[in-house]
């Protein structure tokens, strides 16, 4: 009797250390599978974040480009406001709104469209024309763009 107690005390020690072997084992494979799948989680993101900044820097020159080539554009902010309202003189708002850097120049084209329909677009020259004498818009209204320069406010 004595011998199968031994026998089975030595057996449930075996059975113990193989427990915690595989439980170990598991242990290492399964954090190793879980640090793999965050690593590769947030490389996607990473990667995601650096693919969208590539393409709004690309659509960006793109645009700066296109707008480069139909108008002309002042090297300094003082040229780009005296084409700016040349274009308002001509009631030509598509070609004044060009003038704004790009994020704002859909909101200035409908602002200008706005101004024109409540027939207040020979008032807001004026009051242009006056502000240009009296005291010229800063550079805080302007942008730099690859060398020229873009209205972002009035």
């Amino acid at each position: 009797m004595l011998v199968l107690i031994e026998w089975y005390s030595n057996y449930c020690i075996m059975w113990e250390i193989k427990i915690k072997k595989v439980e170990k084992f598991f242990a290492w494979t399964g954090g190793g599978v879980v640090t793999v799948f965050l690593l590769a989680w947030a490389g996607f993101f990473v990667w995601n974040r650096f693919d969208e900044v590539r393409i709004v820097t690309e659509v960006e020159r793109t645009l700066a480009a296109h707008d480069a080539e139909e108008i002309e554009v002042g090297e300094t902010p003082q040229e780009t406001f005296a084409f700016f309202l040349d274009a308002l003189r001509d009631n030509d708002l598509d070609l004044a709104a060009k003038y704004f850097a790009p994020e704002v120049r859909r909101g200035w084209r409908m602002h200008l469209q706005n101004i024109k329909d409540k027939q207040l677009l020979d008032g807001m020259i004026a009051d242009l024309e006056n502000m240009e004498e009296d005291a010229p818009l800063s550079t805080d209204h302007f942008r730099e763009m690859s060398g020229q320069w873009r209205l972002v406010a009035l």
